[in-house]
């Protein structure tokens, strides 16, 4: 028997466990832990309101954690818990057995349902908790003590970061036992079940606000590494950042998949995302919006889209080449104050591993980097949304639609990740090739307006679902991702006109749209990058 394995080899040694002595006084009730052991064998059946709260290592005097042990042992076995039982099931451990059966039934004798078994169990655990915060404090301030001045920036940062996660992991768990049975999982995927069908047609999973995407994947699920990949210029920054929005404007708007969204980004400010962030709403060109060449209406229609903008739950930390430790302290926190339901990172390849080793070594750090991510979405229970670049590989090759083996510098981010998803644009390519305009043919024309503005998100890996490609649409002057409609049914404003599938596209309601519209050809459309 496991549990019974730490118990005090002083206390293995007597018989004496009236007068039991600690050499440590922490903080601790003998007297609460006896009479919720009193409790459980006065009524088996109080068991059932601390199973999964209470571990045996919440107990502060060894002998009772193990007693505590040997109930749920007998208990899960279908056995009656008493005093006899218990000596029977625990005399392998302890000599005095005799001394043993007369503690248990004095424990038995002094119980009392005075008490109620869960006020107890809170007492014991809340004792454990403040031992377990003392115990925190003198490592800490131990580890702290003589750190060579050489390892100070490594060093501090990792016991800050270790420290950091030691601590949520009480305040979310009570505890730092990971190991479970099947009974807890099986009844979270039993209710997570029964809510996909209570709402079936809606998403179960956090939107990406493109329908298509949504249905290929039921929405981003907890716990899951997404990775966004791409070429540059290919707008995996733009589409991320579109997919925050869209979650950001559910939540806000009290529609399924929505939620607050954690934005790292290491490549962009925090200004330079929102001119995107607004460009996308408001519908205003963004090489406009820099350079300040706008017009009234196009400035009243920013004016006026800024209220919606501002309460948005889109929050973003924009700190260069932070390391993963670090990040995962972030998350933590914006976890706690704004309680985010995804994360964007913008992108992988700008972070840093959190030891110098692994610094050194560049597979190493990706490997450290993406574990990092993936452990986070797990601790938060949130999806993490993680850019990565690709391997130039792809510019070599006649067909440069991106592939799983593209995935740059570590085979860990396939591993690590649940859903890896590639973004293409054959009009990038296609252009490049191309001839001046004068001297295209009417097939290459034909062929460019075809593919203008269209889209693929390739979806190569998927753990829970079937790999797939979902068609998009594309505005690069506005930054802006949508459900596929063919480039010459779009307005500039990124709707559908009445030529097209009306149903495809809904406008932003964030700010006025104009009565009036040009086709997207008509439209000043600036390299995209």
């Amino acid at each position: 028997m496991p549990q019974l394995q730490s118990i005090d080899h002083h206390l293995q040694q007597s018989g004496d466990f009236d007068n039991l002595q600690v050499t440590k006084e922490l903080p601790h009730s003998s007297e609460v832990e006896q009479a919720l052991i009193g409790l459980l064998m006065l009524n088996n059946e109080y068991f059932d309101e601390v199973e999964g709260e209470l571990l045996p290592e919440h107990f502060y005097v060894k002998f009772n954690g193990a007693v505590f042990a040997s109930i749920s042992q007998l208990l899960g076995k279908g056995f009656e818990a008493s005093p006899m039982t218990i000596r029977e099931n625990m005399k392998s451990t302890f000599d005095g057995d005799g001394d043993l059966a007369n503690h248990l039934s004095k424990i038995l004798e002094n119980a009392s349902n005075a008490f109620h078994v869960r006020d107890l169990s809170g007492i014991i655990k809340n004792y454990y908790l403040q031992r377990r915060l003392i115990e925190v404090g003198q490592n800490l301030a131990h580890d702290a003590q003589d750190i060579p001045a050489s390892e100070q920036s490594d060093r501090i940062s990792d016991m800050i970061s270790n420290v950091e996660q030691t601590l949520f992991t009480l305040v979310e768990n009570g505890s730092t036992v990971t190991y479970q049975d099947l009974k807890n999982p099986l009844k979270n995927v039993i209710d997570q079940i029964a809510e996909a069908k209570k709402n079936q047609g809606q998403l179960v999973g956090v939107t990406s606000g493109l329908k298509d995407i949504d249905e290929a994947l039921g929405g981003f699920h907890k716990d899951e590494l997404i990775i966004l990949a791409a070429r540059p210029s290919m707008g995996k920054t733009a589409i991320s950042i579109n997919f925050a929005q869209n979650a950001a404007a559910a939540i806000k708007n009290n529609q399924f998949g929505g939620a607050a969204v954690g934005v790292f980004s290491m490549e962009m400010s925090a200004e330079q995302l929102t001119s995107r962030i607004i460009s996308a709403e408001a519908r205003v060109n963004s090489h406009k919006i820099t350079d300040g060449s706008l017009d009234d209406e196009e400035f009243t229609r920013i004016q006026a889209c800024a209220n919606t903008l501002a309460e948005m739950p889109i929050i973003i930390d924009d700190t260069p080449a932070l390391p993963i430790a670090a990040f995962r302290s972030r998350a933590r926190r914006m976890k706690r104050q704004y309680d985010i339901g995804m994360i964007v990172v913008d992108y992988l390849q700008l972070m840093r591993g959190s030891s110098k080793s692994s610094q050194q070594n560049r597979v190493q750090e990706i490997s450290e980097i993406s574990q990092g991510l993936k452990a986070v979405a797990r601790e938060l229970s949130i999806p993490v949304i993680a850019l990565s670049q690709l391997s130039r590989a792809v510019e070599s090759r006649d067909n440069k639609r991106p592939m799983l083996s593209d995935l740059r510098e570590s085979g860990s981010i396939e591993q690590d990740a649940d859903v890896v998803m590639f973004l293409y644009r054959e009009d990038y390519y296609f252009e490049k090739t191309l001839p001046p305009e004068v001297d295209r043919t009417e097939e290459q024309r034909s062929h460019l307006q075809r593919i203008k503005g269209k889209a693929e998100c390739i979806i190569s890996k998927n753990r829970k679902g079937p790999t797939t490609t979902v068609a998009l649409s594309f505005l690069p002057q506005y930054t802006l991702f949508k459900d596929y409609v063919p480039a010459v049914a779009i307005d500039q404003y990124g709707s559908a006109n009445a030529d097209a599938n009306s149903g495809a596209f809904v406008p932003n309601t964030g700010a006025p749209m104009p009565q009036t519209s040009a086709p997207a050809s008509d439209v000043d459309e600036p390299p995209f990058s």
